[in-house]
């Protein structure tokens, strides 16, 4: 008879924890602030990604078009003067903001990690897309520009 008595008690005390799991589990209706932030840094990792590529992309030498070059020979008398080499300042700065989005990236995953309490939590597909983005990209970014940053 103990046995069976033990036997109910334990039934009850884990019935009670599946509740209170339960419970816990709906507490939190609304993202909380880590998952904002998450997301927020994600956006900001994605805007310096494509702030160092428009970067990259007016270092880069002009190229003379023929249509504007014929204009500017025939309309205004003079020869255009075009840049032949990368502007090595812009290099750099995008090098600043790809540093700067991995740096970005890897906070929000740590944020999304810190996050992980309950098994309906997950890690972003998007956090882990901007960082594998963001260092295949520098590292394509430093085999080209490495002699102009260091």
């Amino acid at each position: 008879m103990a046995n069976r008595e033990h036997e109910q008690l334990v039934e009850t005390v884990v019935l009670f924890k599946k509740e209170e799991e339960r419970k816990r589990a709906e507490r939190r209706k609304k993202k909380d602030w880590i998952t904002y932030m998450s997301t927020i840094l994600t956006f900001l990792a994605w805007i310096a990604l494509f702030v160092a590529w428009a970067l990259v992309d007016a270092a880069a030498p002009e190229v003379e078009w023929a249509f504007l070059a014929g204009f500017g020979r025939v309309h205004f008398d003079m020869e255009p003067v075009l840049r032949q080499n990368w502007d090595s300042t812009l290099v750099y700065i995008a090098y600043l903001f790809m540093i700067s989005s991995i740096g970005v990236s890897a906070i929000a995953l740590v944020c999304n990690l810190m996050r992980r309490r309950r098994k309906t939590d997950k890690v972003k597909k998007s956090i882990i897309i901007t960082g594998g983005a963001t260092i295949v990209i520098f590292v394509l970014f430093l085999m080209n520009f490495w002699t102009l940053l260091f």
